[in-house]
């Protein structure tokens, strides 16, 4: 039917979009990245409810470790010198 709302098409409205890259973003603010871990967090921004990320639970998922890199580093990678 025209107009109907499916599954598919929420997956790919600019919102739900919106929503995926603020978990993502909350994520690595937390340190954590992981499918579970954006899952869970986009999850609770959908359903307007708290996170509760215990990484207790998820023992597997990775910390992340997130830092600014430098313009010398990525010329150091072009041109093929070491660090």
């Amino acid at each position: 039917m025209a107009g109907e709302i499916t599954a598919d098409s929420r997956a790919t409205s600019p919102g739900i979009r919106k929503d995926v890259l603020a978990g993502v973003r909350e994520a690595i603010a937390r340190g954590v990245i992981g499918f579970d871990a954006v899952k869970h967090l986009v999850l609770c921004r959908l359903e307007r409810r708290p996170p509760r990320l215990d990484l207790t639970v998820y023992p597997y998922l990775p910390r992340a470790t997130v830092a600014v890199t430098s313009a010398k580093a990525y010329l150091d990678l072009l041109t093929g010198a070491s660090s």
